[in-house]
């Protein structure tokens, strides 16, 4: 990263944690910031309204957002009783996220399981534990390496595992192409 800085591009982009480093070794560089679900929580700007300093770009707005995606996720799947929600704790944004999401759950009437990985050993506890557990639905956020390509991964083969069925026929009714891992 101190090498990018070194060169002085005319701008530096990434998603938040990256701008996040990016904003530690510089104040001059304008940045561009990807995908931050809390850009006022995660220390990269002041205000929506006048973010000050040198970062701008995309913030997803999860205090409006989640709770349409639990209606969403009641719509597609009307038994939904209990709804999982994958934490990395490492996003400035976590507790905030929780909060939302667990409101979101319990004004449905659907109870809220949380699950917190902070590393790649946690992530794997908290994957057994979803197994244990078994939410009907999963919700997981991105932000951070940590999460980043899993949607392909390991969490899309453990839930398919236990549910393949279910994300077959969704797939189906939307048109969507199946891609159950065996």
């Amino acid at each position: 990263m101190t090498s990018s800085i070194w060169l002085k591009p005319d701008v530096l982009a990434g998603i938040e944690p990256i701008a996040r480093v990016m904003l530690s070794k510089t104040s001059t560089i304008p940045i561009v910031m990807f995908n931050s679900s809390d850009p006022i929580a995660a220390g990269l700007v002041k205000s929506l309204s006048h973010p000050g300093g040198n970062v701008t770009g995309v913030s997803m707005q999860w205090a409006e957002l989640r709770p349409k995606h639990i209606e969403l996720l009641r719509e597609i799947l009307p038994s939904l009783a209990r709804v999982g929600h994958l934490h990395d704790t490492n996003v400035p944004a976590s507790k905030l996220a929780e909060q939302i999401t667990r409101q979101a759950a319990q004004n449905l009437g659907i109870a809220y399981v949380p699950f917190y990985a902070t590393n790649r050993a946690d992530l794997d506890r908290a994957l057994a534990e979803m197994e244990e557990r078994r939410p009907d639905a999963l919700i997981y956020g991105g932000g951070s390496g940590l999460f980043f390509g899993l949607e392909q991964g390991i969490i899309e083969k453990t839930f398919s595992q236990h549910y393949g069925h279910e994300l077959d026929r969704l797939r189906s009714k939307s048109g969507a192409s199946s891609r159950r891992h065996k």
